[in-house]
């Protein structure tokens, strides 16, 4: 899994201006080919910060009503590889099986699920 450092530097007139507009610094990232993004991280900067990560997946289960600025409530997950299928069924993932049809980069959830449950699925 690769590892990434983001160095930002920001001046103290720039500091200024985002702390009395009670602004944070905010990274998005893009979570689909329809171009949506997702605010990942946000904080109060200061004039040196450095934001580090691991990149690692997961596949998960959610009731959460999905709208514009709600944080997203996992109930079910499992860590996920590329190319691999995840059924959930009873309330969790299964283990990944491999699938041959599936590229670089995807992932599939097949919900089994037998009773009928509103939830969203997602990476």
């Amino acid at each position: 899994m690769p590892n990434y450092t983001l160095n930002i530097e920001i001046d103290a007139e720039s500091l200024k201006k985002i702390y009395a507009s009670n602004e944070k610094l905010t990274l998005v990232k893009q979570t689909d080919p329809s171009q949506t993004e997702v605010a990942w991280v946000a904080f109060y900067p200061f004039e040196n910060n450095t934001v580090q990560w691991t990149e690692s997946y997961a596949v998960y289960a959610s009731q959460t009503e999905l709208t514009a600025g709600t944080t997203i409530k996992k109930v079910s997950t499992r860590s996920a590889a590329d190319q691999n299928a995840y059924a959930f069924a009873q309330g969790s993932f299964d283990l990944a099986t491999p699938k041959q049809s599936l590229g670089k980069g995807q992932y599939q959830v097949i919900k089994c699920a037998v009773k009928p449950l509103a939830l969203a699925m997602g990476i």
